[in-house]
This record gives C-alpha cells, sequence and structure tokens, in this order.
C-alpha cells in the first residue's frame, strides 16, 4: 500500500550574504484543523549572534528580522505570511545574545505550491535572504493519515496557552535534525487524523514506535514501542526514546499505524543525525590470558589474510567496529590487526572466540562459492551481506527469464526479527558481470524501492513517471506474483 503519511520538510537557511551570515532553521509542518483543514506550520528560529542590534526603547538593544512567505500557484498567492519579529531586548550586547523563535501558521488546502521566503535584518536592509522551491501538502481531510512528526527536545502537560502549546501540551521543539550526544533523549510530537475510517467500530490499534538506522549494520531492536489506542477523528501523541547508547549515524523515526490484525493502515516518518562518539573500541592485550581456542588471530601472519578475515565480518559488525576496522587496515600493522580480529569474537563469544570464527568463517566460504564475481568476493555482494547479516533465506527463487525485465531474485524470510514474511529483490542490470544487486525489501532498515518493478522493465521499456508503481504486464511477464506468492 502507499504511504499515508505527510510530507516533513526541514531546511537549514544558511547564506553568506553582503555584510556576513544570516543564519536561521526553518521547519516546515503540515497538520490538519477539524475545523478549517489543512495548514503549515513554519517553525523559524534566528541566531542573535549573527544579527544586527538597534537601540530599543526606553533602554537597550534589539535585534529583528522582517519575515515574508508566500504559498503560489501561478502568479496566484494562495496563502502567506508577512511579519516582523524582534528578538528580546537585551541591557548590552557584550554577553551572551540568545536565538529566538517564531511560529506561523498558514492554512492551505491540498496540492503543489511555489514556495517562497524571504528574511531581512531590521537593522541592516542589505542583509538578505531568499529562498525558493516546490512545496506539497498531501492531507486529505476525508483519508485516515499522519500529520507531519516534529522532532523536541522533551515535552509536558501544560494548561497555558502559546504557540508551542499544543492539545494541553508544551512543546520544547528542535530546530533542526540533528542529535548531539549532550542530549539523552528524543521526543517526538504528531497526530493522526480519521482512523476511525480504517478501523472497525469496537477495535483498537496500535501505534509503533521505531528508530530505523540508514546504516543496515545498526541494530535497532531496542527501540520499538507499541500502545493501544482506541479509533477517533484526531489523536495527538508523544513519545520518547532513551538515546544515551544509540550511535552515532542517520536514522528515522518511523510511526506505523496497525490494525488488530496487524495491517499496515498508515505511517509517517523523519529523518535525524545522531552524534554520539564511542571509545574506541578496545584492543585485547597479548599477555592476559585467552580461551585455549584464541590462537587462529595470531597464528595468520600473512597481512593481506587477516585484513580479508576483517573485512568479511563487516555483514554482522556494528558502525563503532566498521569505523575502528577501516582504521586498523588502514594502518597495515599486523600485530594490531590480529589483536582487533581477536578482540571481535572475544566480544562475540568469550568463551570460544575460535569456534564463533570457524562457524562465521563456513558461511563466508559458502557466500563466497555462490555469489562470487570476477571483481567481488560473494561476502562484498549484496547477495552475500543479506546471506551473512540474516542467514540462509528460507526460500529463493531466480527469474531470469521472466518476460520483459531484468534478470531477477526474490528471497524469502519467513520470520525476520519481530516481522514475518520479509522479502528481498535482487536483480542484475549487468549481464556480463553477474552483479546482482538490491533492489527493494520490505524489512526495516534495508533498501526500498516504490517504483522496484518499473526499474525491472527498464530493460524494455523506460518510464520517467514517478507515480506508476505498478509494472506492466507483458505476455508471460510474472513478476506480481512471483513477489506476492514467491515459490
Amino acid at each position: 500500500m502507499k504511504n499515508l503519511g505527510f510530507l516533513f520538510l526541514s531546511l537549514l537557511l544558511s547564506l553568506r550574504v553582503a555584510g556576513g551570515n544570516l543564519p536561521a532553521s526553518v521547519h516546515f509542518s503540515n497538520f490538519l484543523s477539524p475545523e478549517k483543514g489543512p495548514y503549515v506550520e513554519a517553525l523559524l528560529q534566528f541566531r542573535g549572534i549573527s544579527l544586527t542590534y538597534g537601540a530599543a526603547q526606553p533602554s537597550g538593544f534589539q535585534a529583528g528580522v522582517r519575515v515574508n512567505i508566500t504559498f503560489s500557484k501561478g502568479d496566484t498567492i494562495v496563502g502567506f505570511a508577512k511579519t516582523q519579529v524582534m528578538g528580546p531586548v537585551l541591557s548590552d550586547t557584550t554577553g551572551i545574545l540568545p536565538d529566538f523563535l517564531h511560529v506561523e501558521r498558514i492554512a492551505l488546502p491540498a496540492g503543489t505550491y511555489q514556495l517562497e521566503i524571504t528574511l531581512t535584518d531590521v537593522h541592516r536592509n542589505s542583509r538578505v535572504f531568499k529562498h525558493n522551491q516546490t512545496y506539497p501538502i498531501s492531507i486529505n481531510p476525508n483519508q485516515c493519515g499522519f500529520s507531519s512528526l516534529q522532532l523536541l527536545k522533551g515535552a509536558e502537560a501544560s494548561s497555558a496557552s502559546g504557540p508551542m502549546v499544543k492539545n494541553g501540551l508544551a512543546l520544547d521543539p528542535m530546530v533542526s535534525n540533528f542529535v548531539p550526544g549532550s542530549m539523552e533523549s528524543i521526543t517526538v510530537y504528531g497526530e493522526l487524523y480519521g482512523s476511525e475510517r480504517v478501523i472497525p467500530a469496537g477495535e483498537k490499534f496500535v501505534l509503533v514506535h521505531r528508530l530505523v538506522a540508514d546504516d543496515k549494520t545498526q541494530n535497532t531492536q531496542d527501540y520499538i514501542s507499541y500502545k493501544r489506542y482506541d479509533a477517533k477523528g484526531v489523536l495527538p501523541f508523544v513519545h520518547t526514546f532513551d538515546v544515551k547508547k544509540l550511535p552515532s549515524g542517520n536514522y528515522e523515526w518511523l510511526v506505523e499505524l496497525r490494525d488488530a490484525r496487524n495491517e499496515l493502515k498508515a505511517s509517517q516518518r523523519v529523518f535525524f543525525q545522531r552524534s554520539n562518539p564511542q571509545p574506541a573500541l578496545a584492543m585485547p592485550s597479548i599477555s592476559r590470558e585467552f580461551p585455549a581456542d584464541s590462537t587462529f588471530a595470531f597464528s595468520v601472519h600473512n597481512l593481506d589474510s587477516i585484513k580479508d578475515f576483517i573485512a568479511c565480518t563487516r555483514p554482522i559488525a556494528n558502525r563503532d567496529e566498521i569505523s575502528t576496522a577501516k582504521n586498523v587496515l588502514a594502518s597495515k600493522d599486523l600485530l594490531l590487526c590480529q589483536k582487533f580480529f581477536l578482540g571481535f569474537w572475544l566480544k562475540r563469544s568469550g568463551t570460544a572466540p575460535g569456534k564463533a570464527w570457524s562457524d562465521y568463517k563456513a558461511k563466508v566460504d559458502e557466500v563466497n562459492d555462490m555469489f562470487s564475481t570476477s571483481i567481488q568476493k560473494g561476502y562484498a555482494t549484496d547477495r552475500g551481506r543479506v546471506y551473512l547479516q540474516y542467514g540462509k533465506p528460507d526460500a529463493r527463487n531466480t527469474f531470469e527469464q521472466d518476460a520483459g525485465t531484468y534478470p531477477y531474485e526474490i528471497w524469502q524470510y519467513y520470520k525476520l526479527h519481530n516481522r514475518t514474511n520479509r522479502r528481498f529483490i535482487f536483480y542484475n542490470r549487468e549481464l556480463a558481470t553477474n552483479r546482482w544487486v538490491l533492489l527493494h525489501s520490505d524489512a526495516i532498515g534495508e533498501r526500498q524501492e516504490p517504483n522496484w518493478q518499473m526499474v525491472l522493465q527498464q530493460r524494455s521499456e523506460f518510464n520517467n513517471n514517478t507515480d506508476v508503481q505498478q509494472g506492466r504486464d507483458y505476455f508471460g511477464n510474472r513478476i506480481n506474483e512471483n513477489f506476492s506468492t514467491p515459490r
């Protein structure tokens, strides 16, 4: 099914103009008012340190920005906001110059618009920032779907009123999608509309919150939460994850609406980047006493061999291990490579690291036999990586003669982590090199290509209409059947 969520745009507006920088963070989010319909919320933060200060009455200094936001169709302005935002009055400008926030809400029906935003320093007219882009709004008041997801530093119950108080919650918004190491938790706010349209009367549904790593080797299974709700017209929700142990990397916060049969009805996601440097991976000392089968690491005296052994562990390594391995391999130090290799397997089996390596090496030999090409070892290919990371698929079907398509394979796992019936589609565009690459998967954290059927058929035709997801039925073509019911 198509994602029923709505677009979230995050623009970091920073431009060097005459007179210096005028940095501002601007987030555009889409929401729905039951009374007035869809609207766009623009959250702006201005950096006090980068603005010009002028005299303020009765005494003090103050900075400000003139804001002009327009949404147009052709030559017609459909929605706009024009205001002057002033910062706090300061007694002097030699100390800390605080940032300040502003929120604008603009009612707009669903459609595609040309967005223009102009920011001008109140006390220096020559400092102007302009930005133009296409902006779609896909909220449909007659369908079930989510608002944009807003990342927050936190939220708490409040009976007060204000621009960042919503549904009895005072929100402390993040003005960028960067989560520094100093933040120990991260919160998301969103709204679900029209759940009663897809949930039968009397049934409850579940909102699933999960963090999905862009790096497929990062395990995020600890960051999943489930909560049951009754269907209603508008459901505001807030959720917090403890991220003290979340490693550096790129992530998406995914929210899914699932019914009592675990069927996905709607979803929404927001991207964020985490910076959380971890201590360097400890290297075991060669003076300590190891288990009896630990000699495998120090018995490898060929640098190329130990480097190959380290490289083949990438499919099961975490982000920090991959980063450390890169530095270790670049050092070309045999002893350092041996110590890292032993430490890697001691971490996985403190009592029998040699056996853990031997069992894994047997799988590496297997994928090398099955998937190696003239330029890549099997463990370095997409099929080899998936095989080593998830194990042997429960079903694997190859289709090299399906009419009008590139050769492709469909792998099916009956159960993968906590999900059932996960599939991977590999295809081969470079027939001469036998290089099969991952095209699409419905597994969490894997590559997802909504137009995968059209990509497979580009061997016979080209279609650049990205709204077309269903493959064309050639005589003898069984793409849809093969994916839906792999044998």
